[in-house]
């Protein structure tokens, strides 16, 4: 047999496996890649509804039309309940939660996608964690260490994270409230904006909280309240005499070694300011009344000062011996010519 005979019949012998291999590149479908476009970045996602958009690339007509399903969970391994489990069909499919995320909470999410005859193509990536920013952020005032107002109508200002409509729109409860007294001066029910202004006067030389509540039509609502006080300051010399409540309280934290104690004189006299523990012991004495102090406001830190805070009327946990005191709670007590005010402060402890 001639060489180019042999290779004629090896030709033909391989020609079916050939017309095979073609036959199936042909017909059967590619595995695709399933893709997820979620919310843009890698840190907290501040949107309560993030929009989702899936696709598989690479479609020819004959895939279509693509069946999806998408889930959206709390725990990596997409154990029940989940956030959303749904089924869509489309070329390129955009979902959204119909309900806000959990604030302060970590996600995760991926997708399946079927091709025509019910082809099951690769699955998604899972992407995740990101966590869901808290629905609701104080702005001003809200300092750890106190704010000071030179105004008796301030203006509240606060942020909320991105929301769809529906469930949206978010609506905001508002409430000033007086730390002397626990009772809430202002209240506002359902406002729509981001800022406030009080429509009255505050009294000024008073501590003062606030907090919103920020609610859904659906019944969901973060509420978060002040990091410390304010106090709308006054030039004039103090209407009465006034021990305010102190801060930072609980102490110390991140930002702050001692807490702040400030107090209004307004006759002059001799003034005691002193620390105890809850059995009447005392712990440290602060201001010791061997000699006069003039009307006035004490405890304030200088001008451009962010800690508003005299450190010669603070505390940092320490007894009258330099020793650290155990954590737990004591009072500071103010005593002047007929006035005197107890108010508890919570020390941490030191590490």
């Amino acid at each position: 047999m001639t060489a180019a005979r042999a290779a004629g019949l090896l030709l033909l012998a391989g020609l079916p496996l050939l017309l095979a291999a073609r036959w199936a590149r042909d017909v059967v479908p590619a595995a695709r890649t399933t893709v997820i476009i979620g919310p843009p970045g890698t840190d907290s996602i501040r949107d309560a509804t993030p929009e989702f958009i899936i696709f598989v690339d690479s479609l020819e007509p004959a895939d279509l039309p693509v069946t999806y399903r998408f889930q959206l969970s709390t725990r990596a391994d997409f154990a029940a309940p989940l956030l959303l489990d749904t089924l869509l069909e489309g070329d390129t499919v955009r979902v959204r939660p119909s309900r806000p995320l959990p604030e302060r909470q970590q996600v995760w999410w991926r997708a399946f996608a079927i091709t025509p005859p019910g082809t099951e193509q690769p699955a998604s990536a899972v992407d995740g964690p990101r966590p869901i920013a808290g629905w609701l952020r104080l702005i001003f005032p809200n300092v750890p260490n106190g704010t000071l107002l030179d105004t008796r109508r301030p203006e509240f200002i606060w942020s909320s994270i991105d929301i769809a409509e529906p469930p949206g729109p978010w609506r905001y409860d508002v409430n000033v409230i007086s730390v002397g007294s626990g009772n809430a001066v202002v209240s506002l029910r359902g406002w729509p904006d981001t800022t406030f202004q009080t429509a009255t006067d505050l009294e000024s030389n008073t501590s003062y909280r606030w907090e919103v509540i920020a609610r859904l039509p659906t019944g969901e609502s973060s509420a978060v309240s002040s990091m410390s006080s304010f106090v709308v300051t006054d030039d004039s010399s103090p209407l009465t005499t006034l021990l305010y409540q102190n801060f930072p309280n609980p102490f110390p934290t991140a930002t702050a070694a001692a807490t702040c104690i400030w107090f209004d004189l307004h006759t002059e006299g001799r003034v005691r300011l002193e620390i105890f523990d809850l059995r009447g012991r005392p712990v440290r004495v602060l201001i010791r009344d061997d000699r006069e102090h003039w009307p006035g406001r004490y405890g304030r830190g200088p001008a451009g000062d962010p800690s508003n805070c005299d450190p010669l009327f603070a505390w940092d946990g320490t007894a009258d011996d330099g020793r650290t005191v155990p954590a737990g709670v004591y009072l500071i007590r103010l005593r002047t010519p007929g006035y005197e005010a107890i108010r508890r402060a919570v020390f941490r402890g030191r590490g």
